[in-house]
C-alpha cells in the first residue's frame, strides 16, 4: 500500500523545477508510504514519477518504487497489492527468460506482467490496485493509469493549464501543481447533496477527474486521453442462476469455498496484521476464518463511545472468546471527535458525507500505535448480498409504484417471495411523493443506499442564481453526457437505464447491487476506508469484494440474497456453521455514530454554528437559512443528523480549501 503521483507532458519538461514539484507532491502524501520515497524522470524527459512506499510485502529495499524494466525503458508506480503474484511469477517465467531483481516483490510481478502480456495484463491480476506505467520503448511512449476492478485504490487527474497531465493518489498532491487552479465544480456540488459523495469520475474540484473503477486511462505520445472500461459486473436475465440450478446447501458451500479462498489471500504479508471486528455478520465470519487459516492469534479491534450505549464491544468479545483472537478496544469521546474533524475533512480530500469516517479515522491512530499495519474489513458483503434494511423498503416501493405495469399475479409472487409483511405503504410522505414522481418521470426509483436530499429539498437548499456550467473533460469517454447537468437522476440513468427488461425479476434486486458497485462502493464506501486508514499508515483489505466473489453472486439466485425478510440470508446460512443461528440472525445494528447525540452537546454545536456562520459557501451555492434550519433542529433534539453532517462536511470543506 503506498502512494503515488505523477506528470507527463507532450513536451520536454524541465528536470530541475519537475523534480522539485513532485518533491512536494510526494512529501504530502507520506502519510501515504511512511517507509520509503523515490522519484524516477523519464529517459525521454516527458514523465516523471513520484512515490512513497507503506512496506507490506518484501520489505527490502530493491522493492521500491518507482520501478523501471532491464531496458530501462518501461517505469511503473503502483498502490495496492496483488494477492495472486506468486502464481503470476511462475506463469512468467515460463513464458519469458527474464532476470528477477527481487525475491517476492508484487510491484516486479506487475512489471514483468506487462512486458509479457502488455496491457491487457491487468485481466490476470487478482487484488486492489491503482498503477501507472510509462512506456518508452517506442518513438510514440504511452502512459497508462489504471484502477481496480472494484475500485479499492483511487486514482486522479487533471490536465493543467500548461497542457501537463497530473496524476496522484489524493487531490491535494494535484493541488500543487503551479498551473492547476483549485476551482468548485458546481454540478458535482448538486450531485453530492444527492448521493453523499460526487460521483465518479467528477470530483467537487472542477477539471480534476478520478478514473472509475473498472477503468483505465490511456495517453498517447501526442498528450491526447482516452478512457477504457476493461471490467465490469453487469447483472443479466440469462446469466442468472434459478434455484433449479444451484441448491441453498451448494450455494453456502461455494459461498464459504470462495470467501475462505479470499481472505487467505488477503492474509499475505510480511508484517502484522489483523481484523476490524464490530461484532457484526461479516466481520465475525471472516474474524472466525483468518482464525482457522492463521497458526497464531490475530489481533482484533472494535471501536465504541463514551457515553453513548451504541457499541458492540460486547458481540464482540464473544467472537473474540470464541475464536481466541488478541482483541483491543478503544472509546472515543466528543471531545476526541471535535479536536479531530479538521484532521478527518482534510485526509477525505473531498468531503464524503459518512460519519463512519470517524471512528474509522480513530481506529486507525490506535491500530498503528499497536505495531499493525494490515487489517481485514467486511466492507461489500451487505451490497453484494442485499443485506440492508432498505433494499426491502425500496422493493416494497418497487411493487407499490413501478409494479402499477406489470401483470398482478406476478406481484403477488414478489410479496410472497421477498416478505413475511405485505402492507400497503402510505403514499402521503415526502419520500413517496418523490418516487411517484419519478415514476411519472420514466426516471429509476433506487438512486443508492446513502441518497440524502431529494429533488424538491435539494431545490430549497441550493441558491436559486447558482449556474450550473458545461463540463468539457478532455478525457475522451471518460465523462458521460448525462452528467452535463445538475439533475442527479441523469446520472443514475446512465447505469441503470440500460438493464431495463434486461434483469431477473424483480428487476429492482439487481438494479440495486449495480448501482452501489458502480457508486456507492467505490466512492463512499471504499474510499472512506482508504482515505480513513491511511491517514494512519495503515493498508486495508475487503475480502467481500474479491472480484471472483463479486462475479459469483452476481449470479446467485436472488432468493438466497434476501428471504423471507431476512437480508444477506446465505452469508448468515454459512455463519450459523461458525456461531449460533441467534447470534447470526440478530437485528443488524451498522456501523455508525452517535452524532444526533453528539451535535446536542454545546461545545460541538457551537463549532458547527460558528462553521456555518463563518463561511462563504453561503454567498455561493447553499441558501443559509435553510442549513441552519437542519442545524437548529438537530440541537432541539429532531433527528436530521444525516443531512446536518451531509451540509457540515461540505461546510467544513469549503473552508478550509475556499474560506
Amino acid at each position: 500500500m503506498c502512494g503515488f503521483s505523477g506528470i507527463y507532458s507532450k513536451l520536454n519538461i524541465s528536470s530541475g523545477s519537475h523534480i522539485n514539484l513532485i518533491k512536494q507532491m510526494n512529501d504530502i502524501l507520506s502519510h501515504r508510504g511512511p517507509d520509503a520515497d523515490g522519484l524516477r524522470l523519464s529517459n525521454d524527459s516527458k514523465c516523471i514519477f513520484g512515490h512513497r512506499r507503506l512496506s507490506i510485502i518484501d520489505l527490502d529495499s530493491k522493492a521500491n518504487q518507482p520501478m523501471s524494466s532491464n531496458c530501462k525503458k518501461v517505469h511503473l508506480v503502483f498502490n495496492g497489492e496483488i494477492y495472486n503474484f506468486k502464481e503470476l511469477k511462475i506463469e512468467i517465467s515460463k513464458i519469458n527468460n527474464l532476470k528477477w531483481i527481487t525475491d517476492h516483490s508484487d510491484t516486479e510481478v506487475i512489471l514483468n506482467a506487462y512486458l509479457t502480456w502488455g496491457i491487457d495484463c491487468i485481466k490476470k491480476f487478482n487484488g486492489m490496485f491503482a498503477i501507472a506505467i510509462y512506456d518508452e520503448r517506442s518513438q510514440k511512449p504511452i502512459l497508462h493509469l489504471i484502477r481496480d476492478r472494484i475500485g479499492i485504490k483511487p486514482i486522479y487527474l487533471t490536465l493543467s493549464n500548461n497542457n501537463e497531465w497530473v496524476f496522484s493518489s489524493e487531490i491535494k498532491s494535484i493541488l500543487l501543481h503551479p498551473f492547476v487552479k483549485k476551482e468548485i465544480n458546481q454540478n458535482s456540488l448538486s450531485h453530492y447533496l444527492s448521493f453523499i459523495v460526487s460521483p465518479p469520475p467528477m470530483t467537487l474540484y472542477k477539471n480534476i477527474y478520478k478514473i472509475p473503477a473498472g477503468h483505465r486511462i490511456e495517453i498517447n505520445f501526442s498528450g491526447e486521453a482516452k478512457s477504457v472500461k476493461w471490467w465490469d459486473c453487469l447483472p443479466n436475465k440469462k446469466n442468472t442462476l434459478t434455484t433449479n440450478d444451484i441448491s441453498e446447501n451448494e450455494s453456502i458451500d461455494k459461498l464459504e469455498e470462495l470467501l475462505r479462498k479470499s481472505i487467505e489471500r488477503r492474509m499475505v504479508s510480511d508484517v502484522n496484521f489483523g481484523v476490524l471486528l464490530s461484532g457484526g455478520v461479516d466481520s465475525s465470519i471472516i474474524a472466525a476464518m483468518m482464525s482457522q487459516l492463521h497458526n497464531s492469534k490475530i489481533n482484533s479491534f472494535t471501536i465504541g463511545y463514551e457515553n453513548h450505549g451504541e457499541n458492540e464491544f460486547k458481540e464482540a468479545q464473544h467472537v473474540s472468546n470464541l475464536y481466541n483472537t488478541n482483541h483491543h478496544e478503544i472509546k472515543i469521546t466528543e471531545k476526541d471527535v471535535l479536536k479531530s474533524l479538521p484532521e478527518i475533512v482534510n485526509f477525505l480530500d473531498e468531503p464524503i458525507a459518512d460519519n463512519v469516517c470517524i471512528p474509522l479515522y480513530h481506529l486507525s491512530k490506535y491500530i498503528n500505535k499497536n505495531s499493525t499495519k494490515v487489517i481485514q474489513v467486511g466492507e461489500g458483503a451487505d451490497e453484494t448480498m442485499l443485506g440492508y434494511w432498505w433494499v426491502q423498503h425500496y422493493l416494497k416501493k418497487y411493487i407499490e409504484i413501478y409494479g402499477k405495469g406489470k401483470e398482478s399475479h406476478l406481484i403477488n409472487i414478489f410479496k410472497s417471495f421477498f416478505f413475511k409483511n405485505t402492507q400497503t405503504i402510505s403514499s402521503s410522505s415526502k419520500e413517496n411523493l418523490e418516487f411517484i414522481e419519478r415514476y411519472k418521470n420514466n426516471k429509476q426509483l433506487f438512486w443508492g443506499g446513502a441518497m440524502c436530499f431529494f429533488t424538491s429539498e435539494k431545490d430549497l437548499l441550493i441558491n436559486k442564481d447558482v449556474k450550473y456550467s458545461n463540463l468539457d473533460c478532455p478525457v475522451k469517454d471518460l465523462l458521460p453526457e448525462e452528467y452535463d447537468n445538475e439533475d442527479s437522476s441523469s446520472v443514475v440513468g446512465h447505469y441503470l437505464d440500460k438493464l431495463n427488461g434486461n434483469l431477473a425479476d424483480p428487476e429492482i434486486l439487481q438494479k440495486i447491487t449495480y448501482l452501489e458497485l458502480k457508486m456507492r462502493i467505490p466512492e463512499h464506501l471504499l474510499m472512506r476506508i482508504d482515505k480513513m486508514t491511511m491517514s494512519s499508515s495503515i493498508e486495508a483489505r475487503v475480502p467481500f469484494l474479491d472480484h471472483e466473489l463479486v462475479e459469483w453472486l452476481n449470479r446467485l439466485p436472488l432468493k438466497y440474497k434476501l428471504n423471507l425478510n431476512d437480508g444477506k440470508y446465505i452469508l448468515k446460512k454459512l455463519g450459523t456453521k461458525y456461531f449460533d443461528h441467534k447470534f447470526m440472525f440478530r437485528q443488524k445494528k451498522g456501523f455508525g455514530s452517535p452524532m444526533n447525540k453528539w451535535i446536542q452537546n454545546e461545545e460541538f454545536f457551537r463549532y458547527i454554528d460558528y462553521n456555518f456562520q463563518n463561511s462563504k459557501i453561503f454567498d455561493h451555492f447553499l441558501n443559509k437559512e435553510e442549513c441552519l434550519k437542519i442545524l437548529h433542529q438537530c440541537k432541539n433534539g429532531i433527528d436530521n443528523s444525516f443531512k446536518l453532517w451531509t451540509i457540515a462536511n461540505l461546510v467544513l470543506w469549503f473552508n478550509m480549501n475556499f474560506n
